[in-house]
Order: structure tokens, then sequence, then C-alpha cells
């Protein structure tokens, strides 16, 4: 990651708990930490695995909710993840086995506006925004491979809610989901050697959030626990034109993908 791309991300997260402290009414403000279990697989349209990663990527997180003690609310929320993950593979031509490491870096923003609302003996709430998310992915040379530099990136929608069992001003336990709907996704990619670098579209990309949020808002140190499990899904994308100093080589595509991450988010109220 270049030093301008871990500035630009931290901050976000900074300029989040600042507007929560300038400009909002009765913010409430969460900064954490998270760990995850990331998972990526694609697959070509015969449905056989062309490369995996897997791997634990720890992470920042935080959030703005105002006025969270109103039944409309705005949600400004942004994380930020990294590590070194295992890479298994084959190579593009003669379906060589490859194994090396990729170093991940992944960070997304969203917004949203929560309405909450009475149901039966609890409360639940629909939200709906949008947001942005990042993956770069750098993909280690090997003595017969070369490696290359990826960046996954897309705009998205959301829509979701959740049921709130518990939430008495103080302590609060709730579970929700969101569906994200990504819009124009695409893949930049630099190829260490011997191809120019290209920009290719991704096919329909839709992802799934289930989250569940146990915390203590009030007293002496408030907390909050938030394990999550996050579903990517991608189909695969159109052909593009493959170059070598400008002339026409060979095509490529984006083939259809899965990322799971299962992780937990914890932290402390403001």
């Amino acid at each position: 990651m270049k030093p301008d791309d871990a500035l630009k991300i931290l901050l976000v997260l900074a300029g989040i708990s600042l507007f929560s402290v300038r400009l909002m009414a009765a913010p409430v403000l969460q900064l954490g930490a998270s760990v995850s279990v990331f998972d990526y697989e694609e697959r070509d349209r015969n449905g056989f695995v062309l490369d995996t990663e897997k791997g634990v990527l720890p992470g920042v997180y935080a959030s703005v909710c105002t006025p969270c003690d109103l039944p409309v609310s705005l949600i400004l929320a942004g994380r930020w993840e990294t590590n070194t993950v295992d890479y298994e593979g084959v190579t593009n031509i003669g379906n060589i086995p490859l194994s090396t490491q990729s170093q991940a870096y992944i960070y997304e923003i969203q917004a949203m506006i929560r309405h909450r609302f009475p149901a039966l003996s609890w409360m639940a709430s629909i939200q709906a925004g949008a947001g942005y998310r990042e993956w770069q992915r750098e993909i280690r040379s090997t003595p017969v491979a070369s490696g290359l530099f990826e960046t996954y990136k897309w705009p998205y929608v959301i829509f979701g809610g959740s049921l709130i069992f518990h939430d008495n001003g103080i302590s609060k336990f709730l579970v929700g989901a969101d569906l994200k709907v990504a819009t124009d996704p695409k893949l930049d990619v630099e190829f260490f050697l011997p191809f120019d670098a290209i920009t290719v579209a991704q096919g329909s990309t839709l992802g799934l959030s289930v989250y569940s949020t146990l915390g203590k808002k009030k007293g002496q140190l408030p907390w909050f626990v938030e394990p999550y499990i996050d579903v990517w899904s991608a189909s695969k994308g159109p052909t593009s034109s493959l170059t070598r100093n400008g002339s026409i080589v060979g095509t490529v595509e984006e083939p259809e993908s899965t990322t799971v991450q299962a992780g937990l988010r914890l932290g402390l109220y403001f």
C-alpha cells in the first residue's frame, strides 16, 4: 500500500470522529478493533477453482450514529484491514500449481439513514444508504510466475434492517442484515511483467452482511462486541484486450468469485 493511501484511510476514520463531535447532535461514537477470517475463491465457467486466498485480517473500525435516541438516525461507518494471506492457484499457461503469498488491504466506508419503529414486543429498524469498498491485492512473484497488483473497487447501495431485542439507553442487543448491490464494479491490474496495466469490468456483484451487536452504552467503560459475516459474490466479467507496449497480445476477463469474511469487532462507545 502506498503511504498516501494509508493516510487517506486514517483521515477518513479521523474525520468520522471529528464530524461527530463538531457537527452532530447527541452522537454516539464507536471506536474499536476487528479481526476476521478471510476466504476468497475464483472459479472458471465450469466451476473449476482457479485460485484461493485465505488468512486472518486484523483491522480498525469506527462508526457514528446521530441522534441515536430518536426514531430517525444518520449512521457513518468505516473500516480498514490488512495482512499477508496465503495464495494457492495455477498459472494462466500450462495450469502449473502455484503457491505464494498476497498482501491484502481492504477498506470500506458507508453512510445510511436508519428508521426505528415498534414491532410486537421488540423494536425493529430499516436502513438504506450507500458505501464504497476497495480491496488491494498484491500477489508476490514466484520462480515460475510474475506477480501482480490488483485493486477491486466499487460503490454500492445498501438496504437492510435489524431486530432490536433490548435497548434501554444503557445496554443493547440486536441482530441485523444488510443487502449490498454494487454499481459499476471494476478491477485495476498492474502486472509486474510483461504486460501493460489494464482496467476490467466485473460482472454483477452482490453482498450480504449479517451481524449481531451486544453492548453497554453508558457507565464507567461503555463497550460493544459485534460478531459478523460478510459475503460478496461476483459473476464473470466481460472480455477485455490484453496489451504489451500498446499492442494487443490476447484477452483477459475477471472470473466469477466469492469472498467470505467472518469476524469480530470490539471496542468502546464515546
